[in-house]
């Protein structure tokens, strides 16, 4: 065998061997796990709100879509007063529950509208005789020590708090032993706009009634505000409810002006909007 057949011979094992090597990658085997996490199922719910007046009948009302009881629900009276004369008064209490089908809570907010615009509803209750019924909002409360105030109670609870929303009082009043009712009220003041309630001197905002739209009622529970880590936001948790006691007056300062042999006459249509905030976390 010749010098040159030698290393031609050795040059094709050389190629056997390289061509071996790769077709020895193709067939290399790995070990391999798997996990999946499949059915993740979204869907949205909805947000309802329960409204019982003076302790009557529950009124339900869900968010467009929610189910058979679509928004608006028209619920029971809150206050009906006729035949008023300067100094008279009329109270009514209300529960809203959140009943909402997750855990997402809710803001509340009021607007006041009127069937005709006349001065009883669309003058501001000052202290004139041409002065328009005024309108004091407050949370009942349970009582504490030192004046302040905890968590909301039913308005017939005995011996708690009206915790002011709406109006202003030189303290807190106070409920009787029978829960909040028509004996905490005395009559309006016949020099001023105010009224006693609880054993308070309370003043109604400068607002005539049938220009009040958008009040903010922040809840009592500490809830988280969408897209923000700050400071909580005040609502209504699922499952929670907040209550209310109204009271509506003519004051007692009113004059010949507002009299109008009965004819002074507005029906009023209080509107609770309760606005999703998220859920807690």
């Amino acid at each position: 065998m010749t010098r040159e057949t030698i290393r031609n011979f050795m040059l094709t094992l050389l190629a056997l061997g390289v061509a071996g090597a790769a077709g020895s990658f193709g067939t290399f085997a790995q070990f391999n796990a798997v996990t999946t996490n499949p059915s993740n199922t979204f869907s949205t719910g909805f947000i309802q709100v329960t409204n019982t007046a003076n302790g009557g009948a529950a009124c339900t009302s869900q968010s467009s879509g929610g189910g058979a009881n679509n928004s608006p629900a028209t619920c029971s009276s809150l206050l009906t007063l006729s035949n008023m004369v300067a100094g008279d008064s009329k109270v009514g209490t209300l529960t809203v529950s959140n009943t909402s089908s997750s855990n997402g809570p809710v803001q509340l907010s009021l607007s006041v509208s009127s069937s005709t615009s006349n001065s009883i509803v669309a003058n501001v209750p000052t202290a004139s005789a041409s002065a328009g019924l005024g309108m004091l909002l407050f949370r009942c409360v349970g009582a504490s020590p030192g004046g302040s105030y905890n968590s909301p109670v039913t308005c017939n609870t005995s011996s708690g708090q009206l915790y002011p929303l709406y109006g202003s009082c030189t303290g807190t009043p106070t409920m009787g032993s029978s829960g909040f009712n028509t004996t905490q009220v005395a009559s309006a003041n016949t020099t001023d706009q105010n009224i006693v309630v609880g054993g308070v001197t309370c003043t109604p905002t400068a607002t005539a009634l049938n220009a009040i739209s958008n009040l903010s009622l922040t809840g009592f529970d500490a809830v988280p505000s969408p897209g923000s880590t700050g400071t909580p936001a005040l609502g209504i948790s699922a499952g929670h409810s907040d209550f209310y006691a109204g009271i509506v007056y003519l004051p007692g300062i009113a004059g010949n002006t507002q009299s109008s042999a009965g004819t002074n006459t507005a029906t009023l249509t209080f509107n609770w909007t309760a606005a999703g905030i998220g859920s807690t976390h």
